[in-house]
C-alpha cells in the first residue's frame, strides 16, 4: 500500500510540475506576441518617417503587362509621364518599360495632320518630332495606350471627332499590324472652370461615343474618368493641379491612382 501511495504521490507531483512550466511557457509567448508591432503600427510608423513624402507604388504583377507598351497623349498624359518617371527615378518599377508619345494640346485631329501644316501638333521620340504612327513603330510597341479627346470635342461635332480618332488608330495599326488598342477614357473637368461646349456632361457624351466606336472596331476601352470624379461628376478638387488656370491637370495623386487603375485591370 505505501508503495502504491509513493507511486500516486510521484505521479501528482510530476503532473502539478508540468501544468506550472505550461502554464509559465504560455505566459511568457503571449508577452513575446503582445510586444510584436501589428502591421498597421508599422505601416503608420512608415508613412510618419517618409520625410520626402514620395508617392509609392506597391509591386504588382499586373506591372508586366505594360512591358513593351506606348501611352500616346496629350497634356494629361504629360502628368501621368512625368508621375511614372518619378517613380522609376525613385527605383519604383511602375508601368514596367513603357514610353510615352505626348505633346500639350495634341488632339485626334492635329496629329494626323502632315508635319509642317497649319494646327499640327505630334509628339517628339528620342528629341525628333514624328507621327504618331511612326513613333509607335520606332518604339516597337506592343500595346498602344491612347487618351485623347480633350481638345477634340469642344471643337467638332462628335461624329467628326470619332471620324477623326478613327483615322489616326487606324494609322497606327496599318503601320503596326500586331499592335493591341486600348482607348482611354477623356477625364473630367474641376466645376469652377465648365463653361460654353467645356462641359463634364460634354465629356461623359464624348466618352460614350469612343465606348460605341471601340466596340464596332473590336478595340479595348478603359474608363479612367470614373476614378477622378467626385460626387457632381466633376474632376475632384483635390486632383486638379491647375485649379485657378484650365482646371484639367492632374496632381500625383492622380496619377498614383490612374495607374494603380491599370495596373488593377490587367
Amino acid at each position: 500500500m505505501n508503495r502504491l501511495f509513493r507511486c500516486f504521490a510521484l505521479l501528482l507531483c510530476i503532473t502539478i510540475l508540468t501544468l506550472c512550466f505550461t502554464s509559465c511557457s504560455s505566459v511568457e509567448k503571449e508577452l513575446k506576441v503582445s510586444l510584436l508591432p501589428s502591421a498597421s503600427d508599422s505601416l503608420s510608423s512608415f508613412l510618419q518617417s517618409d520625410d520626402n513624402s514620395e508617392l509609392k507604388i506597391p509591386e504588382a504583377e499586373g506591372n508586366a503587362f505594360f512591358t513593351d507598351s506606348v501611352f500616346i497623349g496629350d497634356s494629361v498624359t504629360l502628368s501621368l509621364k512625368n508621375y511614372v518617371t518619378k517613380q522609376r527615378n525613385n527605383n519604383f518599377e511602375c508601368l514596367s518599360n513603357a514610353e510615352f508619345l505626348c505633346n500639350g494640346s495634341m488632339s485626334y485631329y492635329n496629329s494626323t495632320l502632315e508635319p509642317g501644316q497649319k494646327d499640327a501638333i505630334h509628339p517628339k521620340y528620342q528629341g525628333e518630332t514624328v507621327l504618331v504612327e511612326d513613333g509607335v513603330k520606332k518604339i516597337g510597341a506592343k500595346r498602344a495606350f491612347i487618351m485623347l479627346g480633350m481638345n477634340d470635342f469642344c471643337l467638332f461635332p462628335f461624329d467628326e471627332d470619332i471620324e477623326n480618332a478613327e483615322t489616326l488608330i487606324n494609322r497606327i495599326i496599318e503601320n503596326n499590324p500586331e499592335i493591341e488598342i486600348y482607348v482611354q477614357s477623356v477625364t473630367p473637368i474641376i466645376a469652377s472652370k465648365e463653361h460654353g461646349k467645356f462641359t463634364n456632361e460634354n465629356v461623359d457624351e464624348f466618352n460614350a461615343c469612343l465606348i460605341k466606336m471601340c466596340k464596332e472596331n473590336g478595340w479595348n476601352y478603359i474608363d479612367i474618368n470614373q476614378n477622378l470624379k467626385d460626387e457632381n461628376n466633376c474632376l475632384n478638387d483635390d486632383y486638379c493641379s491647375d485649379p485657378e488656370s484650365q482646371g484639367i491637370h492632374l496632381k500625383q495623386e492622380a496619377c498614383e491612382i490612374w495607374v494603380n487603375y491599370l495596373i488593377s485591370q490587367f
